[in-house]
């Protein structure tokens, strides 16, 4: 097995990229730092049920939650969490766009 070498910076961006304002004013900013884009997430989750869009909420949390499953591994578990958080907060974004 191949590592992805995927890192939370490379989510972020995409993240970012994918949204690139189309959520307005109160889009939460992602800064693409690996020790807040968990947090970041969370904004986004919690936007997300704001404006009742509770597909997109549910997705995000299953980002979230791959991304604390990747914190707590190593090697080929870690790539595995990142490529599932990745899917997940991508899907989220195209559900809110």
């Amino acid at each position: 097995m191949t590592t992805t070498n995927l890192t939370t910076t490379d989510i972020a961006t995409e993240l970012r990229d994918k949204l690139d304002g189309r959520l307005g004013s109160r889009e939460p900013q992602i800064t693409g730092q690996p020790d807040t884009l968990a947090d970041e997430v969370l904004e986004l989750l919690e936007y997300a049920e704001s404006t009742g869009r509770e597909d997109a909420a549910d997705v995000f949390g299953d980002g979230l939650r791959a991304l604390s499953s990747a914190g707590r591994s190593t090697g080929a578990a870690q790539d595995r969490h990142l490529a599932a958080a990745r899917r997940s907060l991508l899907e989220a974004a195209s559900l809110l766009t």
